[in-house]
C-alpha cells in the first residue's frame, strides 16, 4: 500500500493563502530521516513535523566543515555528493575529489578547488571518470582514479596537473589498471591500486615512481592484493592491502604490524607512528582504533561499538568518523575526538545524522564527508515543533512513541497523530492518539481499533476529525475504511459511509471542499453504489455524492486535492472522461464529468498543493510540464492549467520515497518533504522550505526605502545604493533578531563568516534611529 496521500492532511489548513514560493530557505534545520507529515500552527507561528527521524540539525548534505572547539558548522560551499579527499592548497584553501557534479554554484565534475574565502577557484581539469585521491607536491597536483583522459588528452589512471590552471603536466606512470591512492615523499610518488604492471614492468598493486618523470623506482614490496590506500613519509610507508595493514621501510622490506585486525578502513602516518582503524579478526562486530610506532609495539587500542571508517590526526587529537553512536560508553554520533596518545575521549561531540566516510583537518577546521544530511543538531524522535521565524526546532520535546506517526493534524491546541505505534508515554494507544500541547500531556482519547488496522490519513474540517486507513471497526462499531470523530467530545459520530472492495481495499487520500468529502484509494463500491478508486460523500449525511469521474480500469492517482468546487488530480497515464491524459487534471467537483483542463507532465507529478494564485505540481522524476523544462516542481494556473513562469530548473525535487510528497502552504512559505536546490543553496533530502518573501519582498522593501542592494542574493560582498544622507551605520540582523554584523555606511558590507540565510538590513543614523530597511539573501 502506498501512502502518497500524506501531503493532503494539512494542505487545506493553509488553502487560500498567498504563497509565491521563489527560493529555498537554507537556514531551516532539517530532519535526518524521512518526514511523513507537516502540520502548521498559525496561532503561534510554529509547524509540527512527524516521520521516522531521530534528530534535526543544520542542513549539511554530504559535506560539512566543523569548528574543532565547538563542533558548530562553518559556512562554506558544499558539493552535491560526497568528497573523498581534501588537500590543502597552501593558500588557505583546498583541493577536493569525489562523486560530486556541482560544488556551490559551479559545475565541478569530480574535482574542485575552493579558495580561502569559500569561493570556487577557476581550476577545473576535465576528467572523464572518478578521481579517488589527490596530493599536492613538487609544484603539481597528482590525481589518481578510474579515468582515461584529462582535458581531452589520453592519460589513464594517473595524472599531474598545474595547481593554478589545471593544465596537464607531462607525467605518466603508464599503469594497466586504476590507481586508488597516491602519496608523495620528496622525489618519490607512491601509488596503490588495482594495477599489476607499471610502464610494462610487473609491479602488482603497489609501486613508487619518480615525481619528475614517472620513471619506475626499484622499491618493490611485492604486495599480494588490491591496495586501497597508501600513505608515506620519511619514516616509512603504510598501506591497506587486501583489507590488511602492511608497513614497509624505504627499501621495500616489510615491517611488523599488529595481529588480529582485519578490514582496515583508514590509516594515518604521523612521523613514525601509524594510526589505523579496522575490526577484530575474532570478533568482526567490534571495531577498533589502534596506533603503534613503526618497528614498535601497539600503544593505543580503543574499541568502538560500530565501524570506524575514517581517521585524522591534528596536534594531540585523533579524530574518528564512521557508523558508531557510542565511544567508550559515551554517546558520540558518527564523529569523535580522542587524545591521540592515550585514547581518552574528549568533550568534542557534534551530532552527525548518518555515516561519516572521510575526515580531514586543516586551516583550523574539521572537514567531514559521508552519507549525512545534517550536522550539530538536537535529538527529536519522530516528532518536532519548528519555529517558522527562525527555522529552528523549539525546546518542545515530543511524547515518547514506540513507532513513527505517518499522519498528523493540529486543531485548537491539540495534536492528533496516527500511524504505526501501540504506546505513547507508556500508555496503550493503537494507531491513534491526541496530545494537549499547552498542558504537554496525552489526552485520554484512545479509540479501539483492530490489531491489524492501519491509519493512512487524518483530516480535520470544522470540528470533525476524519480518519481513513485499513479497518472494519472503530471504537467497537462497524466502520469500513473511513470514520468521523467529534473533536469537541472525541466521540465517534454516527456518520458511516460503507466502502467495499475486492480482496484488499483501503482509502489513503482525503480532501474536502464545501460540504463534500473526496477520497481515493483502492475500492469498488461506496454506499452500495459503484465507485472506482475515487469517490465523494456528503460530510453531513454520509450519502454518496453523484460525483463520479469516468476513469479507466486501473488508474494510478498519486494525489487528489479539492478546492473551491474543483478536484485536482496528479496521475500516471489514465483515461479520464474518455480522454487519455498524463500529469495533472482538474474536474468539476459536482458533476465529475466535465474535464476542465489537463496539464501534461513528464514524468508524472506525485504531489499537489494550492494557494489562491497557483497550483504546485511536484515529483522526483518530473522534468517537464507542457513540454517546457521544469526540474521537479512547477506552478500552473489553477483556472486553466497554464504553466506559470516561476522556475527553479535545473534544480530538482527529491523525496525518500518517490510517491510520498508533502507540500503544505503556511503563511508566506511552502513547507515540503523533499529537496530543492538553487545554486549553492542545498536543503536536506527529507524536508525543505520555499519562501515567497525573498526576491519580491527584498525588491519591495528596498524600493520603499529608496535602497538598492547589489548583488542580491549575495555570495560575498554587497553594496547598498540610494542611502539617505543621514546614514551612518549598516547592521545585519539574523532570523532570531540578533545583530550579527555592524559596519559603516557607504562601505561594502562583508558578510563572509556568517551562515547562509536571510538577513534583515538596518540602516541607522548617528542617533541610532533606523532610516532604511531591506533584506538580503546571503548564499556563500
Amino acid at each position: 500500500m502506498h501512502k502518497h496521500v500524506l501531503f493532503l492532511v494539512a494542505i487545506l489548513v493553509g488553502s487560500g493563502q498567498r504563497v509565491n514560493a521563489q527560493v529555498p530557505e537554507p537556514h531551516w534545520w532539517v530532519p535526518d530521516q524521512p518526514c511523513w507529515s507537516i502540520a502548521p500552527d498559525s496561532s503561534n507561528g510554529t509547524a509540527y513535523l512527524s516521520g521516522v527521524f531521530t534528530q534535526i540539525g543544520p542542513a549539511n548534505w554530504y559535506n560539512v566543515e566543523l569548528d574543532p572547539v565547538t563542533g558548530a558548522p562553518i559556512p562554506g560551499p558544499r558539493g552535491d555528493q560526497a568528497v573523498f579527499e581534501h588537500v590543502e592548497d597552501g593558500q588557505g584553501g583546498w583541493y577536493g575529489c569525489g562523486y560530486f557534479l556541482r560544488f556551490g554554484p559551479e559545475a565541478r565534475m569530480r574535482v574542485v578547488r575552493v579558495n580561502a574565502d569559500g569561493s570556487i577557484h577557476p581550476w577545473y581539469p576535465a576528467v572523464d571518470g572518478i578521481v579517488y585521491d589527490m596530493a599536492l607536491a613538487n609544484g603539481v597536483v597528482y590525481m589518481v582514479g578510474d579515468f582515461t583522459t584529462v582535458n581531452g588528452i589520453a592519460q589513464p589512471y594517473c595524472a599531474a596537473v598545474d595547481p593554478e590552471t589545471g593544465a596537464l603536466v607531462e607525467w605518466d606512470p603508464q599503469l594497466d589498471a586504476p590507481a586508488l591512492s597516491v602519496s608523495v615523499v620528496g622525489t618519490a610518488v607512491y601509488l596503490g591500486g588495482q594495477f599489476t604492471t607499471v610502464g610494462g614492468v610487473n609491479r602488482p598493486f603497489l609501486c613508487a615512481v619518480t615525481a619528475a618523470d614517472a620513471a619506475l623506482l626499484a622499491w618493490n614490496p611485492s604486495a599480494d592484493g588490491l591496495t586501497s590506500l597508501v600513505r608515506a613519509n620519511t619514516q616509512g610507508i603504510a598501506a591497506i592491502v587486501n583489507g590488511l595493514l602492511r608497513c614497509y621501510d624505504a627499501a621495500g622490506a616489510s615491517l611488523p604490524t599488529p595481529d588480529g585486525i582485519q578490514q582496515v578502513k583508514d590509516i594515518v602516518l604521523q612521523q613514525d607512528t601509524v594510526y589505523a582503524c579496522g575490526v577484530l579478526t575474532n570478533d568482526p562486530a567490534t571495531s577498533v582504533v589502534y596506533a603503534f610506532p613503526l618497528n614498535g609495539d601497539q600503544f593505543l587500542n580503543v574499541e568502538v561499538n560500530t565501524l570506524v571508517l575514517a581517521l585524522e590526526v591534528q596536534a594531540d587529537k585523533l579524530y574518528i568518523g564512521g557508523h558508531f553512536l557510542e565511544v567508550a560508553g559515551s554517546p558520540r554520533y558518527r564523529v569523535a575526538a580522542l587524545d591521540r596518545f592515550t585514547g581518552a575521549l574528549t568533550p568534542w561531540a557534534p551530532m552527525i545524522s548518518s555515516v561519516v566516510r572521510n575526515v580531514d583537518f586543516f586551516g583550523g577546521r574539521v572537514f567531514l564527508s559521508g552519507d549525512f544530511v545534517c550536522a550539530s543538531g538536537v535529538q527529536r524522535k519522530y516528532m518536532a515543533e519548528m519555529d517558522m521565524a527562525s527555522g529552528l526546532p523549539t525546546s518542545w520535546l515530543p511524547p515518547d512513541i514506540n513507532g513513527h506517526p505517518v499522519s498528523m493534524v493540529h486543531h485548537e491546541g491539540v495534536l492528533y497523530f496516527g500511524g504505526g505505534f501501540t504506546q505513547v508515554n507508556g500508555q496503550p494507544r493503537n494507531q491513534l492518539a491526541a496530545y494537549d500541547l499547552a498542558a504537554e500531556q496525552l489526552l485520554p482519547w484512545s479509540p479501539l481499533l483492530p490489531f491489524d488496522a492501519g491509519i493512512t490519513d487524518l483530516l480535520i474540517v470544522g470540528d470533525t476529525l476524519y480518519v481513513v486507513g485499513i479497518f472494519d471497526a472503530f471504537d467497537g462499531q462497524p466502520r469500513t475504511l473511513l470514520a468521523a470523530v467529534s473533536t469537541l467530545t472525541h466521540q465517534l459520530l454516527p456518520w458511516a459511509p460503507s466502502i467495499l472492495g475486492d480482496d484488499i481495499a483501503f482509502v489513503n487520500q482525503l480532501s474536502a471542499s464545501g460540504n463534500i468529502l473526496y477520497f481515493s484509494g483502492l475500492f469498488d463500491e461506496v454506499g452500495g453504489q459503484e465507485r472506482h478508486v475515487v469517490a465523494a460523500v456528503d460530510r453531513a449525511t454520509g450519502a454518496v455524492s453523484p460525483w463520479n469521474p469516468d476513469l479507466d480500469a486501473d488508474p494510478v492517482i498519486h494525489a487528489l486535492l479539492a478546492h473551491e468546487g474543483v478536484v485536482y488530480m496528479a496521475h500516471s497515464t489514465i483515461t479520464l472522461n474518455g480522454e487519455t491524459v498524463t500529469g495533472a487534471s482538474a474536474v468539476d467537483g459536482i458533476t465529475g464529468t466535465t474535464t476542465l483542463w489537463n496539464t501534461p507532465a513528464e514524468f508524472e507529478p506525485t504531489g499537489l498543493a494550492i494557494t489562491d494564485n497557483a497550483l504546485y505540481l511536484a515529483g522526483y522524476y518530473m522534468y517537464s510540464v507542457n513540454g517546457v523544462p521544469r526540474g521537479g516542481i512547477a506552478q500552473v494556473d489553477p483556472l486553466d492549467g497554464t504553466l506559470l513562469d516561476w522556475d527553479l530548473s535545473p534544480e530538482y525535487f527529491y523525496s525518500w520515497n518517490n510517491e510520498e510528497l508533502v507540500m503544505v502552504p503556511a503563511g508566506q512559505r511552502l513547507l515540503m518533504t523533499g529537496s530543492i536546490t538553487q545554486d549553492s543553496l542545498l536543503i536536506g533530502p527529507f524536508f525543505g522550505v520555499l519562501g515567497s518573501d525573498l526576491p519580491d519582498a527584498v525588491a519591495d522593501v528596498s524600493a520603499a526605502q529608496g535602497l538598492l542592494l547589489v548583488p542580491n542574493p549575495a555570495s560575498n560582498l554587497f553594496q547598498l545604493k540610494g542611502l539617505p544622507t543621514t546614514a551612518r551605520t549598516v547592521e545585519l540582523v539574523d532570523a532570531m533578531g540578533r545583530t550579527v554584523l555592524r559596519t559603516r555606511a557607504n562601505e561594502p558590507v562583508d558578510p563572509r563568516g556568517l551562515r547562509s540565510g536571510i538577513y534583515h538590513v538596518q540602516v541607522k543614523d548617528g542617533s541610532g534611529a533606523t532610516v532604511g530597511k531591506a533584506r538580503v539573501i546571503y548564499a556563500p
